[in-house]
């Protein structure tokens, strides 16, 4: 999950519990936010869209 100012979090979820979804987030370290930005290029990089 992007969560802004350069942080991005990752964790688990349950989008399908009743009676609400669960979402159990992790601390959000700057290599996450490193990650992310590296599978946005990459994705975009093999479709071959410039950024």
């Amino acid at each position: 999950m992007e969560l802004g100012n350069g942080l991005v979090a990752k964790g688990e979820a349950n989008f399908l519990a009743p009676p609400a979804p669960q979402v159990n987030p992790r601390e959000p370290p700057v290599a996450y936010h490193r990650d992310n930005e590296q599978q946005g290029r990459d994705w975009l990089a093999r479709w071959n869209i410039r950024s």
